[in-house]
């Protein structure tokens, strides 16, 4: 089983794709929609955010709600402020990361009644906040990948990874 400060990583290294995929678009790319029903590349990234906030805010709170009343619909075309927020959750992340008790990692401690359609538990662990984190990152990753390959523009070097130029 890995560790906290594991999971922390390798989350880390999917918010750095993210991060980086969106420092390599323009600014009117995030205005852009070139999949069908799939809302424009800004609101991609926007909603990865709001809802790493919806983890974030369970592993403090011990409460998991996916409702938001501050969903902020301007950072979908603010570049800056997007990548501002996307790191600002990376690190909301690693201050719980570093200050979780590793028994307590694993406890289901976390109310999810209110997510239950979404999520099918009515408790669960930050081991497994930290999992759902790191599978909608990556999960985001493919969708992402599909907007740039629209756009027919490269890739970064960081998503050699996944195998894409």
């Amino acid at each position: 089983m890995f560790s906290a400060m594991e999971y922390y990583t390798e989350f880390s290294l999917h918010r750095k794709l993210t991060i980086d995929l969106l420092m390599s678009v323009s600014s009117s790319q995030l205005a852009e929609a070139p999949i069908s029903k799939a809302g424009t590349l800004g609101k991609q990234f926007r909603h990865l955010n709001d809802v790493s906030k919806c983890y974030t805010d369970a592993l403090e709170n011990q409460k998991l709600v996916f409702e938001r009343n501050d969903v902020d619909h301007s950072l979908e075309t603010d570049k800056s402020r997007l990548i501002t927020e996307l790191k600002l959750t990376k690190e909301r992340l690693r201050s719980f990361i570093e200050s979780v008790d590793p028994a307590v990692f694993s406890q289901e401690i976390i109310d999810c009644r209110e997510s239950e359609k979404y999520v099918g538990v009515e408790r669960t662990s930050p081991r497994i906040i930290v999992w759902w984190m790191i599978e909608h990152e990556i999960f985001h990753e493919g969708q992402l990948a599909l907007y740039i390959r629209n756009f027919g523009t490269y890739f970064p070097e960081s998503w050699k990874i996944w195998g894409l130029k």
